[in-house]
């Protein structure tokens, strides 16, 4: 009865801590190519916005049960220059004052938005 315990416990935390592993090498391994790749500085029209929604489910620090929040994750579409189109994470204030349509000079460096100077 032990044993089959045991086995299980372990066999949970080897689970665990190879998926906090696996998303620690993912995470680090985006910032490294975002550092190493270029400035991007090209002009760029918002084609498209959209809004990610995630929950998180938290244990209440002072009391019984869970809390669960609501955590919103903003993206723009541009489309370069060049024809290409690019989606990138922004802040919700960026988020909020571009529109579709809107013109103007992009500024990135792989996939982390920098800032977005719309032309007059």
């Amino acid at each position: 009865m032990f044993e089959s315990a045991n086995f299980y416990t372990v066999s949970f935390i080897a689970m665990f801590c190879i998926i906090i592993g696996l998303s620690l090498i993912i995470v680090i391994r985006q910032w490294w190519k975002n550092r190493r790749s270029p400035l991007i500085v090209t002009q760029a029209t918002v084609i498209d916005k959209r809004i990610e929604e995630h929950y998180i489910r938290s244990k209440r620090s002072a009391g019984i049960g869970y809390r669960t929040r609501k955590v919103l994750i903003y993206y723009i579409t541009f489309n370069l220059e060049g024809g290409e189109n690019i989606e990138l994470r922004t802040n919700e204030s960026s988020f909020l004052e571009f529109q579709k349509g809107d013109y103007g000079k992009l500024t990135f460096k792989g996939s982390k938005y920098l800032g977005f100077i719309r032309a007059n």
